[in-house]
């Protein structure tokens, strides 16, 4: 698509980012922002974390005022000038402006261009100050040190010189109630500095692409998802009818890595008789192409008669809060916070319990487990996606539960059922597209569980609880309950059709 260039474009460091994962994605971002998708749910995680963070970084930089989100950008630029102008000691949320022009030579079409920095603190008087940004994480990562350095550089255009270029991450050491000890402070100052060296020629280089009115034709490929998906994959793969290579479950890695060498991203491209293939792979290829499932008959059946009523199928959802919910917790830990089970009894007929934390005091997982354990003290067999990781779930729920029934939830843990591993031994299906989430594995196999869910996953799922319990927003609690509602009772549908499977098995099992 063409379009005409904006009359005005600020370069900032999430349009950095977005150019250096793709030129078509910085090009969509600056032209037609409207057609960014909604957040996905890391975005609306970190958002949430960043927030949380943001309310004990004065303790970090030694005072200021930091509220949940930023004022708007023009309050934040005349407040930066007048904290320069009156060599203030600490200027929270500082951004800067200047025209690309001042770091790189411009043509007609790029003098419209600006290159904007944002920090979260800048600390220091006179013309010396120490740069500083707020990490999500646990540890430094290039895109904080590429913001600092495009800070560095466009505040060195105000005559402020970087004396220091900090990044304030969290501390796993941290406690909650000593908010200065959740944030660490990493002393990156040689990193930014050789970063703000090569910046005029990259920014020269996002310039020429952002001033183009033609749309970029960069092809899609596994950047798309790297170093996190792009808010226009959708957009951009929608016209790719045929199947994705990287979709195609049993090929291996170097088939794959070959393929893509060779320019072949769609199986329509692969020629019928590719050379090289196990005779697994062409199997698989053979069933990709022609949509159809393959299963390990006996392999399932075996499982399934594993399986012994009442069952109970189980699904937590669980928090990991930047800034520690409870007094005794640390940066991360989990939290569980919700639960839903379906309960099949041998006639058919099935039940459901739910139970979500509505209040958060000293031990708000007490009451979730002692109402899980009553509920799974009566099922003989705990059906669960990823077994793993609902094992430690129970794990934690032990802790805060009484003697009893973490006596119960301990009895669950050997009861469980891993639904996911007996997929991946015992079904290849290419509308799981080589991946294994819970929900694209229900979509596959036609089940209406999602029908009415508005929440997309776990990490979304996190982010509206902590919004619930600030806002005690009906909706959000209605969300959340649909939401894990629908994951336990996507199991029970998905052991159903496997059931189906066994009563007449797809074309070509085995």
């Amino acid at each position: 698509m063409d379009s005409p260039v904006p009359s005005r474009i600020a370069i900032d460091a999430p349009l950095l980012e977005a150019w250096l994962q793709c030129e078509r994605r910085a090009w969509l971002q600056a032209h037609t922002p409207t057609l960014e998708a909604r957040s996905d749910g890391l975005a609306r995680y970190l958002a949430t974390q960043r927030a949380d963070l943001r309310s004990v970084l004065p303790h970090a930089v030694g005072g200021g005022a930091a509220a949940h989100a930023p004022p708007p950008m023009s309050v934040r630029l005349r407040r930066t000038t007048e904290a320069v102008k009156e060599s203030a000691p600490l200027c929270m949320d500082p951004a800067f402006v200047a025209p690309l022009a001042s770091f790189v030579s411009c043509d007609a079409a790029t003098r419209t261009l600006d290159v904007l920095a944002t920090l979260d603190a800048l600390r220091g008087d006179g013309n010396t100050r120490e740069l500083m940004v707020l990490a999500t994480g646990t540890r430094v990562r290039e895109h904080h040190v590429r913001r600092l350095a495009l800070a560095s550089l466009v505040v060195a255009k105000q005559g402020i010189e970087t004396h220091r270029a900090t990044v304030l991450h969290v501390d796993r050491r941290g406690r909650r109630g000593a908010p200065g000890s959740l944030l660490a402070a990493a002393d990156v100052t040689d990193r930014c500095l050789e970063q703000r060296a090569r910046l005029p020629r990259r920014l020269a280089a996002v310039a020429a692409s952002l001033t183009s009115p033609r749309e970029p034709t960069t092809a899609t490929g596994s950047h798309c998802l790297h170093p996190r998906r792009c808010p226009f994959f959708e957009r951009c793969w929608a016209p790719v009818a045929s199947p994705r290579i990287e979709r195609v479950p049993g090929l291996r890695r170097p088939t794959r890595r070959a393929w893509r060498s060779a320019g072949w991203s769609v199986l329509d491209a692969v020629p019928a008789n590719v050379p090289g293939l196990t005779s697994a792979e062409r199997e698989a290829l053979g069933d990709a192409l022609a949509g159809r499932p393959r299963i390990r008959v006996e392999g399932l059946r075996t499982a399934l008669e594993r399986l012994r009523f009442p069952i109970a199928y189980l699904d937590i959802e669980f928090a990991t809060p930047a800034v520690p919910i409870l007094d005794d917790a640390a940066p991360f830990d989990t939290l569980p916070f919700e639960f839903s089970v379906h309960l099949e009894d041998r006639d058919g007929t099935v039940r459901h319990a739910e139970h979500l934390v509505s209040d958060v005091t000293s031990v708000p997982r007490g009451a979730l487990a002692e109402a899980l354990a009553g509920v799974l003290g009566d099922a003989e067999s705990v059906v669960v996606y990823d077994a793993a990781s609902e094992r430690r779930l129970l794990g934690t729920l032990r802790t805060t539960a009484s003697v009893g029934a973490a006596s119960r939830l301990e009895e669950a843990s050997d009861r469980l059922w891993d639904l996911l591993a007996v997929l991946q031994e015992t079904v290849r299906h290419p509308g799981f597209a080589a991946r294994w989430n819970l929900k694209g594995v229900a979509a596959a196999l036609g089940a209406s569980s999602y029908d009415e869910v508005r929440l997309d996953d776990g990490l979304t799922a996190q982010a509206e609880w902590r919004r619930w319990l600030r806002t005690g927003d009906h909706g959000a609690q209605e969300a959340l309950l649909r939401y894990c509602a629908a994951d336990s009772h996507a199991m029970l549908e998905i052991v159903q059709v496997l059931r189906s499977w066994l009563r007449d098995p797809p074309a070509g099992s085995t």
